[in-house]
C-alpha cells in the first residue's frame, strides 16, 4: 500500500467512525467542519469516538489530557500518526 492510499484508508475509516458514532453521513462531510458545532458531537460522542480511533489504530489517548479535537481533520490526522 502506498503513503497516497494508506492516507486516503485512514481517512475513510475515521469517517465511518464519525458516522457510526454520531448517526450521519460523514462520507461527504468537509474535514475543517467543526465536530460540536457542525456535527452534532457531545462529550460523550467524543468519548465514544476517541475510543473507536484507539481500538481502530492500536493506540492509547491519555484521558486526563485527550488532544484538542475541533474539526474532523483532527481526528484524520490524530489516526494518521498512529496508524501502522
Amino acid at each position: 500500500m502506498n503513503a497516497c492510499t494508506e492516507v486516503i484508508n485512514v481517512e475513510y475509516q475515521v469517517r465511518n467512525i464519525v458516522g457510526s458514532v454520531l448517526s450521519i453521513d460523514a462520507s461527504r462531510v468537509p474535514l475543517h467542519s467543526c465536530l460540536s458545532k457542525d456535527l452534532g458531537m457531545d462529550s460523550l460522542a467524543a468519548m465514544d469516538i476517541l475510543h473507536d480511533l484507539e481500538d481502530t489504530f492500536s493506540f492509547t489517548i491519555d484521558g486526563l489530557n485527550p488532544p484538542p479535537l475541533n474539526a474532523l481533520h483532527d481526528l484524520v490526522t490524530l489516526a494518521q500518526l498512529h496508524a501502522k
